[in-house]
């Protein structure tokens, strides 16, 4: 499944590049191609195997303390980023909580954080909202603008403007 997911982070991060549409569908198709003629699994593996593989990356931490913050991406959030160290490729972290709670404009800030502020490429998928609703709330979030008044349409020629300056942000 984590094989699944990297071809999965692989393609989107392949759409976004903005290259040619024939390239990426023929690069997706290799990629997949190439996933399901692979065994799934490692089989098990001995521990003393494994930290073969790591001691010389523990090596590299100590040596470049810098090198591994450089892989990270930062929430935004210092307690967040003190308790996860930050999001590390390959990760997949799992947003919970009960209906209702903000799980959705807490992960909205989340990836509007990463986006503007380091300038990485983000994705968000939902089953619950659509694409225009997500900008909608992005929108929302990085003009200042209420929410409301997006959604009925009560916008002033200042909210437009401000509107105008997070859309060149984003």
């Amino acid at each position: 499944m984590r094989q699944v997911v990297k071809v999965c982070q692989q393609v989107s991060g392949d759409a976004y590049e903005q290259k040619d549409a024939i390239q990426i569908f023929d690069t997706i198709e290799k990629r997949i191609f190439e996933l399901t003629q692979n065994q799934i699994g490692e089989g098990i593996l001995n521990i003393e195997e494994i930290l073969k593989g790591r001691i010389e990356e523990y090596m590299e931490i100590v040596d470049n303390p810098e090198a591994i913050n450089a892989k990270k991406v930062s929430s935004g959030y210092k307690g967040l980023d003190n308790m996860l160290a930050g999001f590390k490729s390959g990760e997949l972290i799992i947003l919970a909580a009960r209906p209702s709670m903000g799980k959705t404009a807490f992960a909205l800030n989340l990836l509007t954080n990463i986006a503007l502020q380091q300038k990485k490429s983000v994705v968000m998928i939902s089953l619950e909202m659509n694409s225009e609703s997500i900008v909608d709330r992005i929108m929302s979030e990085v003009s200042k603008v209420p929410m409301y008044k997006i959604t009925k349409g009560d916008l002033t020629n200042e909210d437009f403007a401000q509107m105008g300056e997070a859309m060149e942000q984003l």
